[in-house]
């Protein structure tokens, strides 16, 4: 019952370390910074990536532009970027690898990080600003620009995107694409924005979607973004500590795939539901059962989703040991 109580308590109490990623090349936070002039450049496309980097662990932006100056003068505008974080011990606060191309050509920039509260925060944390000029060509004129950073650490993890910020620019977004790619085994809540899904996923019991593989999307035309980006992620082991494969007993997912099963817990236990919780340790990496009943069992869960190649799945070494365990105890 512990567990449970972990579990509610970890849903209500989101303790989040957060970077603030922003859409456009201009922000304004809380009247800290903004365009030096009102502009005419108008936003005739954008198409925003940010997917999971599994090697770096840290979230990728590649944000393609085609800016629309209707005039018939080039008009130079300075532009800015900024990023808000909370720092907290060693984690990395920071843009990392932040670029700027205008058709094709790096864009130098100058930075500076103050630190200060942000106004609709409750912590002190500092900001960054990656300032360039960009002379826009009359007609149109394309610009990319990509960084990483940590996102949100915590109980959730995930990002914050602003993307209200496009609305300094002149008019709506006439374009609009938005993809997320989220790591393998996602439970993630729905955001504000209508996301759509993609890929492997099912809608559990708390109208979350659980991902094995895949994430979102959203297009539109003439878009005005209303409300900004706010992906949560449920933290792997907390999901799995609410996950419970038989109804009824506090034998969790995470209890069968990352902790020593003891053998207290499995002797008031029946034959099928030893079974059915052994089974359940294959379930988890995507085993193809023969049995019928058993898939139709599994299908059921959100976390479930049957692979084809039986063979390449690897059970850990703890997992190898509850199977044991679980199969000695049906053979009593």
């Amino acid at each position: 019952m512990h567990k449970r109580i972990l579990v509610t308590i970890g849903l209500l109490l989101t303790l989040a370390v957060s970077g603030l990623a922003n859409d456009a090349l201009v922000l304004s936070m809380g009247d800290t910074i903004h365009p030096v002039t009102e502009t005419v450049i108008q936003i005739e496309r954008e198409n925003l990536v940010i997917s999971y980097n599994e090697t770096t662990r840290l979230w990728d932006v590649e944000v393609d532009f085609i800016f629309y100056n209707p005039t018939d003068q080039p008009r130079k505008e300075q532009v800015a970027f900024v990023n808000y974080a909370v720092p907290y011990e060693d984690f990395n606060h920071r843009i990392t690898g932040f670029t700027t191309r205008v058709n094709g050509v790096t864009l130098p920039f100058t930075r500076r990080e103050e630190s200060g509260k942000h106004p609709d925060l409750p912590w002190e944390g500092s900001t960054e600003y990656f300032i360039s000029t960009i002379t826009f060509q009359p007609g149109y004129t394309r610009v990319n620009h990509k960084y990483s950073y940590s996102g949100i650490i915590g109980t959730y993890y995930g990002f914050s995107y602003v993307l209200t910020t496009a609305k300094k620019w002149k008019g709506p977004i006439k374009y609009f694409s938005l993809t997320i790619e989220l790591p393998e085994n996602s439970s993630v809540g729905k955001p504000e924005l209508a996301l759509v899904p993609y890929g492997q996923f099912k809608k559990d019991r708390y109208d979350r979607c659980f991902f094995r593989r895949g994430g979102f999307f959203f297009t539109a035309t003439d878009f005005v973004p209303e409300t900004d980006l706010w992906v949560k992620i449920l933290v792997l082991p907390y999901y799995l500590y609410s996950e419970y494969p038989l109804a009824g007993r506090e034998i969790s997912m995470h209890t069968l795939l990352y902790d020593e099963l003891n053998p207290t817990e499995l002797a008031d236990l029946t034959k099928e539901e030893l079974r059915i919780l052994r089974n359940a340790i294959y379930a988890w990496h995507g085993y193809k059962f023969a049995d019928l009943e058993l898939t139709a069992y599994f299908l059921r869960q959100s976390w479930y989703f049957p692979e084809d190649d039986n063979a390449k799945i690897r059970l850990t070494e703890l997992q190898s040991k509850n199977v044991e365990l679980l199969l000695a105890y049906e053979g009593r």
